[in-house]
């Protein structure tokens, strides 16, 4: 029943338009738009979020609670549940691709691979008590590397004081 509760709420808060700069977490942090990016309304069905979910999520839910468009760039804000963050681990990649970066702190947990001409970056976060995942996904290595590289991803996430 929680889960259906927590699906329901992201869904009615993801469906919502917007044009702030940033995208309140959990209300100790705020992950700052850039002039170029803009809030999606509806969640699209995609092959990225799915190929995600199969990979490194498969006993946890991923629900998307925004998913804002970059230039060629999709972003996706989720907020993990049944995770358990300590012990998550990224660093298997699908099959046949390519690890680009991966990176692992007590707080951060990082890869971007390439898979044929897409490019993908996950980005699992802890903040206090509450977990999210950043993932970003494009076909234009440049763009991508500019909108997904880790410490880019860092500046973005602001701390409430």
């Amino acid at each position: 029943m929680k889960k259906i509760f927590v699906g329901l709420f992201l869904i009615f808060i993801g469906c919502k338009s917007t044009n702030k700069s940033s995208i309140d977490l959990f209300g100790i942090a705020q992950y700052s738009l850039e002039f170029n990016q803009r809030i999606v309304k509806n969640v699209p069905d995609n092959e990225i979020h799915r190929q995600v979910l199969s990979t490194y999520f498969k006993e946890e839910q991923l629900p998307i609670f925004r998913t804002i468009e970059s230039g060629t760039n999709k972003i996706y804000l989720t907020i993990p549940t049944g995770i358990v963050f300590d012990e998550k681990k990224l660093i298997d990649t699908p099959e046949n691709c390519e690890i680009l970066q991966t990176q692992e702190t007590t707080d951060v947990k990082y890869i971007a691979y390439r898979c044929d001409k897409t490019y993908t970056a996950i980005y699992l976060r802890k903040l206090q008590n509450n977990t999210f995942c950043i993932i970003v996904s494009g076909q234009e290595e440049e763009s991508f590397r500019k909108e997904a590289e880790k410490n880019n991803i860092d500046k973005k996430i602001l701390i409430n004081q």
